[in-house]
Formats: C-alpha cells, sequence, structure tokens
C-alpha cells in the first residue's frame, strides 16, 4: 500500500488583527478538510488497484510408464485440495500465487508421487502436462532388467525437461545433460527406439517421439539442486515461472519425484 505524507502548514496572522485571524483558522480548517478528503480517496484507490492473487490452475494427465495407459482414480493433493484423476487420466488442482507448491499424488500400486510448481516469479496459467508414473511393479521390472535394486530409503527422481520457443510453442528437448548435486546409482534416458523403453544415460534423447526424460534411480533423500546443461546454451527455470531463485527440492524417501524444467533462449 501507498502511504500518502501530508503536510500542514500553519499561517500566523497579524497581531492584533482579529479579522485575519478568524480568516486563517478557516483556511486552516478547510485544508484540513481537504487534506483528510484527499487521504480517503488516495487510501479507497489503494485498496481498489491492488492486484489479487491469481490462482495458478494445473492440468495433470498421469500416464503409467511401462504400459503407457492412463491412471484413473489417482489423488492430487495441492494446497490442501484434493480431486481425482479421470478415465483419460488427466485431474485438475488449483494453488495460489507467489510460492512454491508441492502436489502430492497417490494412486493404488503406485508410489507416493511429488512434483513441484513455483508460482514466484511470471507464470502462464492453466498449464497443462503429462507426468509419467512408476508402479511398484515396472520398478520391480526395473530392478531385475538393471540388476539393481530401488532402495526405500532413498528416492526416484525423474527430471523432464521442455524447450519453449519464442512463440510460446512446446517441445521435446533432446541432447540436455541433467546434473544433480547428490549421488545415484543409475541415470535411465527414456527412448522409445530401445527395447527396454531407455537407456543408461544423464543425456535427454534426442527424437520427437520419447519424453525428453531421464529418472535416477536411488538419489538420497533431502534437499536436491539440479542443474540442466543445454546444447543451446538457453535458460531453465520451474514450470511454470521464471523463478530463477528456485534450485532445488526437498525429495522424499520411497517416492518418485518429479521435477519439470522449461527451457528458453
Amino acid at each position: 500500500m501507498r502511504l500518502t505524507l501530508i503536510t500542514l502548514l500553519t499561517l500566523a496572522g497579524c497581531p492584533g488583527d482579529e479579522k485575519d485571524d478568524t480568516g486563517t483558522t478557516e483556511t486552516d480548517a478547510d485544508t484540513d478538510a481537504d487534506a483528510d478528503a484527499d487521504a480517503d480517496a488516495d487510501a479507497d484507490a489503494d485498496t481498489d488497484t491492488d492486484p489479487e492473487a491469481r490462482p495458478l490452475t494445473v492440468n495433470l494427465q498421469l500416464v503409467d510408464f511401462l504400459y503407457e495407459t492412463p491412471i484413473e482414480g489417482a489423488t492430487l493433493t495441492l494446497d490442501g485440495q484434493d480431486t481425482t484423476s479421470d478415465a483419460t487420466g488427466v485431474v485438475t488442482g488449483t494453488a495460489t500465487e507467489g510460492a512454491v507448491h508441492t502436489a502430492t499424488i497417490t494412486a493404488a500400486d503406485y508410489p507416493p508421487l511429488l512434483a513441484w510448481f513455483s508460482s514466484e516469479g511470471t507464470y502462464f496459467s492453466p498449464i497443462s502436462y503429462g507426468i509419467l508414473a512408476v508402479s511398484v511393479n515396472g520398478l520391480a521390472a526395473m530392478e531385475i532388467m538393471l540388476g539393481v535394486d530401488v532402495d526405500p530409503s532413498k528416492a526416484v527422481v525423474l527430471v523432464t525437461m521442455e524447450q519453449v520457443d519464442a512463440a510460446g510453442v512446446t517441445s521435446h528437448f533432446g541432447g540436455v545433460s541433467i546434473g544433480l548435486d547428490q549421488s545415484y546409482d543409475v541415470p535411465l534416458a527414456l527412448d522409445e527406439t530401445q527395447a527396454a523403453g531407455f537407456a543408461v544415460s544423464n543425456v535427454t534423447v534426442a527424437n520427437a517421439t520419447s519424453p525428453s526424460t531421464v529418472i535416477f534411480v536411488n538419489v538420497p533423500a533431502g534437499e536436491l539442486a539440479v542443474t540442466p546443461t543445454t546444447p543451446d546454451g538457453s535458460s531453465c527455470y520451474p514450470v511454470p515461472s521464471y523463478d530463477t531463485a528456485h534450485t532445488s527440492y526437498p525429495v522424499a524417501a520411497g517416492s518418485l519425484n518429479y521435477i519439470f524444467l522449461q527451457c528458453h533462449l
């Protein structure tokens, strides 16, 4: 709110001039009344023009990683509100402006999934995108294929990259090397050209049919910083804002942790 500072100047009349003294008193009263009216008008104007926090609308489509089928009946918890995904796997939630939000997604036969949205900076609403979820059976299959046990005291982290052009059109972003400030056992870049659906790599694949996603297995729980290195030098931000200050995420043990970054030239 703007503060209005009003300085009152007291005009002294000539000694012995009662008529002038009376006139001066009336002028002071008028000035006070006008100043009060102006202050009230300023206060009303400030109150009327203060913008309200915009709602952030989040539309997610939940898809099974292995079977590429929608996940129906999943619960999205965002800002204390629960909503349920429909037969197409779509679920919608809302959050307020000016914060970093944690969305929790739970579904039968799936580990809890956490995703983060930042509305600290300039952002676009609504945002809509898909989230790949790995079922308990899917994790077991990955363990067999990779020869790596998924440690329940650690986290599985999925990082998805997306490129945004000058017109605001988004596309897959291959060739992005994703670095973490914590250890992990194995990185898996999703790649539809591979029989298993992924390759052991921390670099997103450069083909149009594969999500630009890397899965990191067995990341220690706690704050995690993600550093993407793009092939074109573009800057990347947490969806859906240009929030450059938010670069770390509180990943949780025994869960999938989904981080979505958009990159702009």
